[in-house]
């Protein structure tokens, strides 16, 4: 659900709704890309809590431009990124995930110049017993 913490618009991902709650980004692969390269998306989250781990992970789905529908739930690949340990309240925690293969591919198909990115991010499995933020507006995308 969609609310505002600190001035800022956050994502809160419930403890009850783990795994089930959904936001969907959309990332633009740029017509500089150079084929074969991977894609890795940097997210900012933080917590309330003082202690446990946090976990956001995504489903990257590649929408072929001229080809797949936006709505498709084909070609994806899960991230498989690790949780992350809170050792202070509200610590801003940066969480890496890929969303290609270091190949450059979703599903055994390359990622093109011009296609776009389908990802579902959700909360993962964790011990944080408070509800985790996300914060969009510090997402950034590597195409290296």
């Amino acid at each position: 659900m969609q609310d505002s913490e600190n001035g800022e618009k956050v994502w809160v991902y419930s403890l009850l709704d783990a795994g089930v709650q959904k936001l969907t980004l959309f990332v633009k692969v740029p017509e500089s890309y150079v084929a074969g390269k991977q894609i890795t998306m940097y997210l900012g989250a933080y917590s309330p809590s003082s202690a446990n781990t946090l976990l956001l992970q995504t489903v990257s789905y590649l929408v072929r431009q001229n080809l797949d529908p936006i709505s498709t739930l084909a070609n994806a690949m899960s991230s498989g990124n690790a949780a992350l340990t809170n050792t202070v309240a509200n610590m801003y925690r940066k969480f890496t995930v890929a969303l290609t293969s270091p190949t450059g591919q979703i599903a055994g198909f390359a990622v093109n110049p011009g296609d776009m990115i389908k990802v579902a991010l959700a909360r993962g499995t964790d011990t944080d017993t408070a509800d985790i933020r996300f914060v969009p507006s510090i997402t950034e995308v590597k195409f290296s």
